[in-house]
């Protein structure tokens, strides 16, 4: 173990020792590491010494690791990670004029989703860091993450130190790149003493910092003189933007609905330590984006930058040099929330170690209602979108998590909860969970507001908080499958179930789950475009549903030869004589009108003679509503225009879990259906081919051809 040029954090003392002489990379060790001047122990994590403390301000931070940390568990040598090799395509392609014959050498037939990402990176790199030689130069990585960025430097021949907050990303990169020297810690109480290091670098790193004046005061204290300051990678907004404004950036970031606590902090944050330590640096500022300032150019002086900067928005990337010693005050540990090793121990278990954390909450974001406007960064981080305005519901991201006071829990949990319906019809599961543990886990219907009661049968374990989780299990990945919205969500001394049921944003197998439960036939009016009433016609066909058609008269052929469909009627030929509707009138009871678009609707809706309020208009994709709504087309789920919210329909449902057990069934039937059907298509295709009948083919042709000259 290397505690080389450490000091601790506590005393600010180079006095740490290890008390441990062999380990395993795979266990935790509390108190492997001793400060020999003021005697604070510090842990041996999965063979990362960690030199620092968790603190009440980081705990966010910790909500975001322990969310993300299993996909960062050392399992063994993965291929897939081996960065070194992205870094040397990422160079050979950058310095090629040849890109495509790159991309072949390293086995890739099309450019990467992530090349783009790490081309412009790697030319920044190259910017900031052409005047300076590399080779045998110390360099500190602060927030190394797993290791991507401090391999750029050990490939120019430098000696890398890496500085990770995450036990879980230190640990992977410490298993996959034990060639760098790996230390857990907070980059605003560095574990090093001063001047130590030719360079300080910090890619992508500083907007992800509790404290980033004090981060990068520090980074300069260990810096040598003479040496280099390098960060890349960071977004900036305004100094007069509020906490609103940034989130609202955020407010479609998923990563940040699941936790990775991205900001954009003001530009005054990057600059306040480097305005009071100016006349012993040399500073260097880059833009890649600037919104505000055109035109604009992407190398800038300090004094521009602070003139210009703070009312924009947009990269920052900054590279200075430590002319001179400086001499920087270091500031003593605060207090610690929780001890390391044991966050670390239950990390890899998402469950149990967001669970450590529940009491550490800050009273704050206690016992907020779902509507409740305030803290909006913190409930992004929760999985919550922000509140629309006069909108009595929230959109939530996969998962919806609340903190309450122990003083909150009732007998039962009331949820009231929508999924949305999504062209690509699933039975998403909803699992709601009390600190960790599985209160409720049941299949629901997308378009219907479900209004659950759910039993404390539960012991709670924490001492001050509690957290519920409510969760959404899809197999339909797009953006839009995975929302849904909470409108309600408190405790009760007692539950008042209710069998009556809305409809919102719901969908034509809402309306099979639900309105024409228990029915064997609809009726559908179908309109003359085709291709849209084939997708309605085979949608209903799916669950086993007989259809009555009322079809346009020239295309009543189209329709004759469909199994489970019978015409009853037909209608005049609109399209070349409009006035041939004017006195006709549909007498037949409709359930359905299959129409793509509002002009084919308005016709359809003039021959309808029963009362509106009861049929339902199927669009494309198979989004619904009443017939009698006037309300604009929904596309993909959204109304293409500003209107009121789709009108709400009410129904009796005794359970939604029956609809959902029903809809697996058939969905498990029709999949054995169609694997029955590709299997014979297979089979034909095989016979096609195979020299048998290609012999039997000719047969019958020279028969056929013998029979015809006999005959003449």
């Amino acid at each position: 173990m290397d505690l080389n040029n450490t000091q601790c954090p506590s005393c600010n003392q180079s006095a740490l020792t290890t008390r441990i002489d062999q380990y395993d990379n795979k266990q935790i060790y509390i108190d492997a590491i001793t400060c020999n001047n003021c005697g604070k122990n510090y842990d041996l994590i999965w063979g990362v010494p960690y030199l620092g403390i968790f603190k009440q301000e980081e705990i966010l931070s910790l909500f975001e690791i322990a969310a993300n940390a299993a996909q960062y568990q050392v399992k063994e040598k993965n291929a897939d990670h081996n960065y070194l090799n992205v870094i040397s395509m990422v160079n050979e392609y950058t310095n090629s004029c040849n890109k495509v014959a790159v991309l072949s050498k390293y086995g890739l037939t099309n450019i990467p989703y992530w090349l783009e990402y790490r081309y412009n990176e790697h030319l920044f790199f190259k910017t900031l860091t052409q005047a300076i030689d590399l080779r045998n130069k110390c360099v500190l990585d602060i927030g190394a993450g797993s290791g991507y960025d401090s391999l750029k430097f050990y490939s120019a021949g430098a000696t890398v130190t890496c500085l990770e907050f995450s036990p879980a990303l230190s640990a992977f990169g410490n298993a996959e790149y034990p060639q760098l020297r790996w230390f857990g810690g907070s980059s605003d109480n560095l574990p090093f003493a001063d001047c130590q290091f030719d360079i300080v670098t910090a890619n992508a790193a500083l907007h992800h910092l509790v404290d980033i004046p004090k981060s990068l005061q520090e980074s300069l204290r260990v810096l040598k003189p003479g040496g280099y300051l390098i960060t890349l990678g960071d977004s900036f907004m305004a100094d007069s933007s509020t906490e609103e404004e940034e989130a609202l950036i955020f407010n479609h970031h998923t990563s940040v609905l699941q936790g990775i606590n991205e900001q954009v902090p003001k530009f005054q944050l990057f600059t306040e330590i480097f305005k009071y330590y100016k006349d012993a640096l040399d500073i260097r500022v880059f833009t890649q984006n600037l919104y505000g300032l055109m035109p604009y150019h992407s190398e800038w002086s300090f004094e521009e930058a602070i003139t210009k900067f703070p009312q924009l928005a947009g990269s920052i990337n900054f590279l200075i040099q430590k002319k001179q010693h400086i001499s920087i005050p270091q500031s003593s540990l605060s207090q610690e929330a929780i001890r390391p090793s044991e966050y670390a121990k239950d990390l890899y278990n998402p469950d149990l170690g967001i669970h450590r954390l529940i009491d550490l909450i800050a009273d704050q974001f206690v016992n907020l209602s779902v509507t409740d406007q305030s803290y909006p960064k913190f409930r992004l981080l929760n999985g919550w979108k922000l509140p629309q305005a006069g909108e009595n519901k929230r959109t939530v991201y996969k998962r919806a998590r609340l903190f309450f006071s122990l003083d909150r829990l009732k007998d039962f949990l009331h949820l009231s909860l929508l999924i949305p319906y999504v062209s690509n019809y699933d039975s998403p599961t909803i699992t709601i969970k009390l600190n960790s543990i599985n209160v409720f886990s049941e299949e629901l219907v997308r378009g219907v507001w479900h209004e659950l009661y759910i039993p404390m049968l539960v012991e709670v374990h924490t001492h001050k908080n509690f957290l519920v989780e409510v969760q959404l299990q899809s197999h339909n990945s797009s953006e839009a499958a995975q929302e849904f919205y909470i409108r309600d969500l408190e405790f009760l001394p007692e539950a008042s179930p209710s069998n009556l049921f809305a409809l919102e944003h719901f969908g034509l197998e809402t309306l099979i789950f639900t309105h024409f439960k228990g029915k064997h036939s609809v009726t559908v009016l179908i309109s003359p475009d085709f291709e849209h009433n084939m997708d309605v016609i085979n949608r209903l066909r799916k669950w086993q549903l007989n259809l009555q058609l009322i079809v346009p008269s020239w295309q009543d052929f189209f329709y004759s030869w469909i199994p489970e469909c019978e015409i009853v009627e037909t209608y005049p030929n609109f399209i070349s004589d409009p006035t041939s509707i004017d006195n006709y009138h549909i007498q037949k009871p409709i359930q359905l009108v299959a129409a793509s678009n509002s002009e084919l609707k308005a016709v359809l809706q003039k021959i309808i003679s029963v009362d509106l309020d009861q049929v339902y208009w199927i669009q494309s994709g198979g989004y619904s509503q009443l017939l009698a709504s006037h309300t604009a087309s929904i596309t993909d789920g959204n109304l293409t225009e500003a209107t009121a919210p789709l009108p709400i329909q009410q129904f009796s449902l005794s359970s939604t879990n029956q609809y959902s057990t029903h809809s697996k069934q058939l969905e498990q039937k029709v999949s054995y259906l169609e694997k029955q059907l590709q299997d014979a298509r297979e089979e034909i295709a095989a016979m096609k081919t195979s020299k048998f009948w290609q012999l039997r083919g000719r047969w019958f042709r020279l028969k056929q051809m013998i029979g015809i000259n006999h005959h003449k």
